[in-house]
């Protein structure tokens, strides 16, 4: 900043945007966009973290551009909301922050991995059973859902913010499939050389970038089976060496089916008897905004009875 080249553009993102909007990052987009003939000399260098959220918008708009342009006409949504009971309200209270959905076409993996062996040594025994007849990296076997589901609950993990896996979630959303007559996905097990197991480095949490598996290991059956799920499972050695517990796991990543459905789910992790429900008569406007405003809570306010609105509608107000 504060330097200007002729014929040279800098942009820079010094810092992380506390809440990031996706129409300003696709209105910076178009910046490179417009100079695609300068590809070869353009260099980007940015935090990892912020990367990730590029990627996520960038995963997001290609999702709904590919939902609705397979089929303009007659397109499918199916909203999914599991885990946590959450009563609808008003829009100005629901926090549009707090929706996203499962992309479809996308591959999805669990960003914190339980791996120590006080935790995963009896489910890495019962997958050892129940997985002992795939031995074969490049073997895609047509499964049923149920069996799909008891797998991926072998397999748990942290929740982390912001990230679409939460292990429960993941299975509302098979189940849902098999609901909607998807009665079967493809499974497909690696297991590295001579059937040894993967050599991954355990990384910090959340795990970030494209997962646990090779690009091939995903861009191929997402190719072959665009109408089914598939799970990826990986049989990972888990040594020491690598940051690990010395405890052989595995670890998933699901390919979600391309065409039909959207998921769509709700990151709150209040329960619905955590809250206090009443039934109560409706008021006017007006008296819910004399309530509002006389409560101690909107001191900071200069106007409250016009500033209220402007703060329902999560728009910054001046104090």
């Amino acid at each position: 900043r504060g330097v200007t080249i002729e014929g040279l553009m800098v942009t820079y993102y010094g810092r992380d945007a506390k809440q990031k909007v996706m129409d300003t990052v696709h209105q910076h987009a178009r910046m490179y966009g417009y100079r695609q003939h300068l590809k070869d000399v353009t260099r980007l260098f940015s935090p990892e973290h912020i990367l990730e959220d590029f990627r996520s918008i960038h995963e997001a708009d290609e999702g709904m551009r590919q939902a609705i342009g397979d089929d303009p006409n007659n397109i499918k949504i199916k909203p999914v909301w599991v885990g946590k009971k959450i009563k609808p309200t008003r829009s100005c209270v629901l926090n549009p922050a707090e929706i996203n959905a499962f992309t479809p076409g996308s591959a999805i993996f669990p960003r914190d991995s339980r791996w120590k062996a006080s935790e995963i040594q009896s489910h890495t025994e019962t997958l050892d059973r129940l997985l002992a007849k795939y031995q074969d990296d490049e073997e895609y076997s047509e499964e049923k859902i149920d069996f799909l589901i008891e797998i991926l609950q072998n397999m748990p993990s942290r929740s982390c913010e912001g990230y679409a896996w939460e292990d429960e979630r993941v299975r509302q959303a098979l189940k849902a499939m098999k609901s909607a007559g998807i009665e079967k996905g493809m499974l497909n097990v690696r297991r590295g050389q001579k059937g040894e197991g993967l050599d991954l480095s355990n990384r910090p949490r959340p795990w970030q970038g494209s997962g646990f598996a090779n690009s091939k290991w995903i861009s191929q059956p997402k190719q072959k089976y665009q109408d089914i799920p598939t799970l990826v499972v990986m049989y990972e050695k888990g040594e020491r060496k690598n940051g690990w517990d010395n405890q052989p796991l595995y670890l998933p990543t699901l390919i979600l089916p391309k065409h039909k459905f959207v998921f769509m789910f709700n990151y709150s992790e209040e329960l619905e008897e955590e809250l206090e429900w009443e039934d109560v008569e409706e008021i006017g406007e007006e008296e819910w905004l004399h309530g509002a405003a006389t409560n101690p809570v909107f001191d900071i306010l200069k106007d409250p009875e016009e500033d209220i609105y402007t703060l329902a509608d999560g728009k910054p107000f001046n104090n």
